[in-house]
C-alpha cells in the first residue's frame, strides 16, 4: 500500500535536495524516499543499461557538513537514509528544550545508582592509571638498567 504524503519546503531546502538527487543520479522524489527510509524506492532511477550487469544500489554518503540540513528530523532522515549501522536512530520521546528548562531530564536511573556506578567508573579509571604508571616506571627501570650495563 502506497501512501502519498505533502510537504512545502524552502527554496533554499527544494535546491539543495535537488542538487543532491542529481549527484546521487536520482529523481527527488525517490531521493527523498530513500532519506526517509522508505523500503520501496519506487522505479529504479540507477538501473544499469546492460541486463547482464548486476546492480548495487548504495545508500547516499552522508553530507559530510550536517549543518546544511535545516532540522533535527532531517538530520535523522539523512542518518537513516544510510541504512542499518552501528549507531541507530532513535526517536526522541520527549522535548529535549523542555526538558532542560525544566530540570526535568531523567537518566533512567535512580540518584543512588548513579552515584554507585560513578564510583566504580572512577576506581576502573584510577586502576587503569596506576596500571599504566606502573607499566612506564617499569619501562624507565629497564632502560635504566640497559644503560648500568653498557657502561
Amino acid at each position: 500500500m502506497m501512501a502519498t504524503l505533502k510537504i512545502r519546503l524552502g527554496q533554499d531546502t527544494a535546491t539543495r535536495l535537488e542538487r543532491e538527487a542529481q549527484q546521487r543520479g536520482m529523481d527527488v522524489p525517490t531521493y527523498v524516499r530513500l532519506l526517509l527510509g522508505d523500503e520501496d524506492h519506487g522505479e529504479d532511477q540507477s538501473r544499469n543499461p546492460d541486463p547482464d550487469q548486476a546492480v548495487v544500489r548504495q545508500p547516499p554518503p552522508l553530507a559530510a557538513d550536517l549543518s546544511l540540513l535545516d532540522s533535527p528530523e532531517a538530520v535523522a532522515a539523512a542518518i537513516r537514509g544510510r541504512g542499518p549501522g552501528k549507531s541507530p536512530v532513535q526517536e526522541a520521546t520527549a522535548d529535549l528544550a523542555e526538558l532542560l528548562r525544566t530540570g526535568g531530564v531523567d537518566p533512567g536511573i535512580s540518584s543512588e545508582e548513579w552515584d554507585r556506578r560513578w564510583v566504580a567508573y572512577e576506581a576502573q579509571q584510577k586502576a587503569l592509571d596506576l596500571a599504566d604508571t606502573e607499566k612506564t616506571l617499569h619501562e624507565i627501570q629497564q632502560l635504566l638498567a640497559a644503560e648500568d650495563r653498557d657502561r
